[in-house]
């Protein structure tokens, strides 16, 4: 029984030295790092531009979206930029990105103008756009704005300018 048991340890302790040596190689299979934040507003310029399932909620009172988000497991606890402070919202989204929950917002303007505010936490990038001023930038034929604050980095995506987005922001 002894002699059992020695056996048993020398080959767990082979098997923990091959598993070691076959990682540090690079043999062993990495898990696709692809959850950066350019692919984080990729995939959510590509959930704006998807008109079938657009919003899962509709309402346009921020608090009543923020309590539907909670209880869907996505984050409710998020800040609204001053220029979306007291708008109506069309409805909300929760968007399923690398294992995580995204709250989409949706907002639109003059009947015509179309915004859609993105909050996830920051924890789930490893370049998340640093603190400060916020980033502008075209993708996918939507502007974008990016900023991280507290603990949450945001995204707002339109069919607007730069000059639309700041009066948002």
């Amino acid at each position: 029984s002894r002699i059992n048991r020695m056996k048993l340890l020398t080959m767990l302790a082979a098997a923990a030295v091959f598993v070691l040596l076959f990682a540090n190689a690079g043999l062993w299979p990495r898990p696709n790092n692809s959850a950066t934040f350019a692919a984080f507003r990729d995939a959510m310029v590509q959930a704006s531009l998807n008109s079938s399932d657009h919003v899962q909620f509709m309402a346009s009172d921020v608090p009543q979206i923020q309590r539907w988000l909670g209880e869907h497991q996505a984050d409710a606890h998020f800040d609204l930029p001053v220029g979306l402070q007291g708008r109506p919202a069309m409805g909300c989204r929760v968007v399923a990105w690398h294992g995580q929950k995204v709250s989409l917002i949706c907002f639109q303007f003059d009947g015509r103008k179309h915004f859609d505010f993105f909050a996830i936490d920051r924890a789930d990038f490893p370049d998340a756009p640093p603190r400060g001023a916020p980033h502008f930038a075209e993708h996918g034929g939507l502007m974008t704005v990016s900023w991280t604050q507290g603990g949450r980095t945001y995204l707002l995506a339109g069919a607007g300018d730069e000059s639309d987005l700041k009066k948002l922001l």
